[in-house]
């Protein structure tokens, strides 16, 4: 196995076992990953003038590849970090217990309220014990680092807050 697309290799190796009913987005994916950087998506031929030819094969773009998701989400939190003040933050992580995990699987509609439910519980918890209102930027995850499904939340909270007349900043 290559040390460079392992999930390539595990992804092609194990085609017959892909789910054959479901979502076919999932398979779409994986098919984007297999064939990433491979003839199957095309190539660009650069050639020097010394007549030198390189044959560059095209990637996918998935957000699910290890090397082209990975460069989408360092330019997506370059861009999230840009438009936050300077200040101090923390990271949150809320979840809940596994015997939900299916309810929200088989009705993904309802991960929609998830992000706004956990800054709510987040904001009334801080303003009843600090009196202030947090900035709070909340990412919603349906995979853990096992990719079995798991909907959390990662929450970054500023470690301090407006007051609640809004007339100045608590830390």
């Amino acid at each position: 196995m290559s040390l460079h697309r392992p999930l390539q290799e595990i992804l092609t190796t194990t085609q017959a076992l892909w789910p054959t009913n479901g979502r076919p987005e999932v398979v779409t994916e994986f098919r984007k990953v297999v064939d990433c950087r491979t003839l199957a998506l095309g190539t660009e031929v650069y050639r020097s003038s010394g007549g030198d030819e390189r044959i560059v094969p095209h990637t996918c773009k998935s957000r699910v590849c290890p090397s082209c998701g990975q460069r989408n989400n360092l330019q997506w939190l370059r861009e999230r970090w840009c438009n936050l003040p300077e200040i101090p933050y923390s990271h949150v992580v809320l979840t809940m217990p596994d015997h939900f995990w299916p309810l929200f699987r088989d009705n993904r509609h309802l991960l929609n309220d998830l992000p706004s439910l956990g800054a709510e519980v987040i904001q009334q918890w801080v303003k009843k014990k600090h009196g202030a209102k947090l900035l709070l930027a909340v990412i919603p995850h349906t995979f853990g680092r096992d990719l079995k499904f798991n909907c959390h939340l990662h929450i970054l909270a500023s470690q301090g807050g407006l007051s609640s007349d809004e007339s100045s900043w608590l830390s």
